[in-house]
């Protein structure tokens, strides 16, 4: 074991004990810089075993992880935009939050006091939300794919198709600004046109790397979006573009 993973060790068992931690109190203890401690409790949060906030950490073990995002590309961008959608929910609305990483960070920073009725077919959302009584957790049947944690399928559509949604809460593998939001799996197809068709508002976040990127199969055209968020680096050209064509854009 390096020494790197023997000091992260260390980190999380302090935190099991006191229940948080600055990143101050890391340097001091270690003699490391701040940057080498914020790289830490990156690391043991990409892990699900800690939320970092801004100057220190919270351990997180009032939920079960699932899941390991020490893998997850262009993690720091998601968490930003994660943190920044948190905005657009307001008390007492109906929203799907679709199944992916990026939606799957803006899940994680609901706070405790908002009470509100969340659809998703992702098991990973579902967990996430399941300790917050506030919020109705409704999680779609059907299909089960555990390469993403989520439900899929006939079954899922006809459920989506019996519930009033005030937001919609999407990502993508790409959006052009010709050929709209596109994505890889076909299977999932049939459930992002369903679920768009049934919200009043679309939100569609994504991580900058996906502007301007046109995949396999096509789920939604740009006036079926209401609204992008995504990161102050993306395409500035393509941005333009997805403007002009009636979107409201947000970069974070």
């Amino acid at each position: 074991m390096s020494s790197a993973q023997i000091r992260r060790e260390e980190i999380y068992e302090i935190m099991k004990k006191e229940k948080k931690i600055r990143v101050l109190d890391i340097r001091n203890k270690f003699s490391i810089s701040g940057v080498t401690a914020n790289n830490d409790l990156i690391h043991l949060e990409k892990r699900g075993l800690i939320d970092r906030q801004f100057g220190y950490a919270v351990i997180k073990d009032s939920k079960l992880s699932l899941v390991d995002e020490s893998n997850v590309e262009n993690y720091e961008k998601k968490k930003e935009l994660g943190r920044h959608a948190v905005k657009y929910l307001s008390r007492g609305e109906s929203v799907v939050f679709y199944t992916s990483s990026t939606i799957y960070q803006l899940s994680k920073c609901i706070p405790d006091n908002l009470a509100m009725i969340v659809v998703t077919n992702s098991i990973l959302i579902a967990n996430e939300l399941g300790a917050n009584r506030q919020i109705n957790t409704i999680l779609l049947g059907g299909f089960y794919n555990p390469r993403i944690y989520a439900t899929y399928g006939p079954q899922t559509v006809k459920q989506i198709d019996e519930y009033n949604i005030d937001k919609l809460f999407i990502s993508t593998n790409g959006l052009d600004s010709q050929f709209g939001a596109t994505i890889d799996e076909p299977f999932e197809a049939e459930l992002n046109r369903a679920l768009i068709k049934n919200a009043k508002t679309v939100i569609l976040i994504a991580d900058s790397t996906k502007i301007g990127k046109k995949r396999f199969i096509s789920v939604a055209d740009l006036n079926d979006i209401d609204v992008l968020i995504t990161n102050k680096d993306a395409d500035t050209e393509e941005i333009k573009k997805i403007r002009s064509r009636g979107v409201k854009i947000d970069l974070v």
